[in-house]
């Protein structure tokens, strides 16, 4: 868990990738629960859905968002470049 610095916001990383387990949990335990999290979090209703056009430029909080690509632009190209800026110690 950490503490967003700037809003205070709670906040815990679950995601599909890296998610693996919980600490003092079973295996089947913390399968269970990372299941419903990973679930919960990539509801509709908690997203952003950007419609890119030639010059956009989007920009998003890493430390209390998630960033889910879709593969919706077949036959285009998107053109994108990542940064990451410095942050803080997670609390």
């Amino acid at each position: 868990m950490r503490t967003h610095p700037k809003s205070g916001e709670k906040a815990i990383y679950v995601d599909c990738t890296y998610s693996k387990g919980i600490q003092g949990l079973t295996y089947l335990e913390a399968e269970a629960l990372l299941k419903f999290l990973k679930e919960h979090v990539t509801q509709p209703a908690f997203s952003c859905r950007l419609r890119w056009e030639p010059k956009t430029f989007a920009v998003w909080d890493n430390r209390i968002c998630i960033h889910q690509a879709f593969n919706d632009y077949d036959g285009f190209r998107r053109e994108m470049y990542r940064t990451t800026v410095r942050g803080e110690v997670p609390e």
